[in-house]
């Protein structure tokens, strides 16, 4: 199961949940799944708000989520050992 998909994520991925067009909400889950470790999440997350955005509107994702999405695949944004999702201070 994609993380996206799962109870893994509070803020972006439930604003993701509720409306798959949310391209902050989309970015933030893509970060995240990258920093677990979890790339293929990411661009599958990516590709349900492609697919979400050209249905709904007849647009495609803007240019900051495709570069994020560029540094995804070239492997720019390394997997982090420090990430708190969710964890309370």
């Amino acid at each position: 199961m994609p993380y996206f998909e799962s109870d893994h994520f509070i803020g972006g991925g439930s604003l993701f949940q509720i409306d798959p067009t949310h391209e902050v909400a989309c970015q933030k889950l893509m970060s995240a799944c990258v920093a677990l470790g979890n790339a293929g999440s990411a661009l599958a997350a990516y590709k349900q708000l492609w697919e979400c955005l050209e249905q709904e509107y007849g647009l495609e994702p803007s240019i900051a989520t495709q570069e994020l999405v560029v540094a995804i695949k070239k492997g720019a944004l390394a997997p982090s050992s420090a990430i708190s999702v969710g964890e309370r201070t």
